[in-house]
């Protein structure tokens, strides 16, 4: 006779995204059972649960099993319906940073007919579910090495191969802003520097005109005298 109550459950390991598990009640009788056969992948187990691999990630089988032994094989047992984990994202790029605590990564998405329902980034914090993905959180001027797991109903993934991920510097800290004494049209802005530093720096005025870089204190030029200024620091 052939396996009853079939039930399916994802199964763990490397490569979790080409293998199931499958429970089942085996045949009654006193003849031995020498294996159990599925109509999709392969199966080397002789009892429940039945590992059963060489499956495409995310993908939905219907599942069948069939029992031999030494007289023959039963027909098919009823269906179960199962989906494989998915495999990992592929193909990491790092598109830009948009600001200094976030990166925006592309990457091709897993192949199936499941659905995803999340990616999950190594640092930080995603919450898109489309490219390019926005991971948050971070540090500014800091790279980081990025992996991507994706997740459907069955379970997450096995991490993806890392992309390299360069955040853009936080703002300075201005400080004061000093008239020089022996110019009219020249002032000196201090300002602190970031968390991880930048490789430059420079200062913009409003009105506009006066310019300046370097490291802290900058020497700000080109200014009208008698005339009030704004000034901005840059990384």
């Amino acid at each position: 006779a052939a396996p009853t109550n079939l039930s399916f459950s994802s199964a763990t390991g490397s490569t979790a995204s080409d293998n199931v598990s499958i429970t089942f009640t085996p045949p009654t009788g006193d003849g031995v059972i020498t294996s159990y056969t599925s109509n999709y992948g392969t199966t080397a187990s002789t009892s429940s649960p039945c590992l059963i691999t060489g499956l495409a990630g995310n993908k939905n089988y219907s599942m069948t099993l069939a029992a031999t032994n030494s007289s023959g094989t039963s027909l098919a047992s009823s269906s179960v319906a199962v989906l494989t984990r998915p495999d990992p994202p592929s193909s990491l790029s790092f598109n830009s940073s948009s600001a200094y605590d976030r990166v925006s990564i592309n990457f091709a998405v897993p192949s199936g007919d499941g659905t995803i329902t999340g990616y999950t980034s190594s640092v930080g914090t995603n919450t898109t579910t489309t490219t390019p993905f926005i991971v948050t959180g971070l540090t500014g001027n800091n790279t980081y090495s990025i992996t991507f797991t994706a997740t459907n109903s069955s379970g997450t993934s096995v991490a993806s191969s890392s992309v390299s991920a360069l955040t853009r510097p936080a703002a300075p800290t201005i400080g004061s802003a000093t008239a020089s004494a022996s110019s009219s049209q020249s002032a000196t802005v201090t300002y602190t520097k970031p968390t991880g530093d930048a490789t430059s720096y420079s200062i913009t005025s409003s009105p506009v005109g006066g310019s300046g870089s370097g490291a802290s204190p900058i020497s700000v030029t080109n200014l009208t005298g008698n005339t009030s200024y704004t000034f901005t620091v840059t990384a």
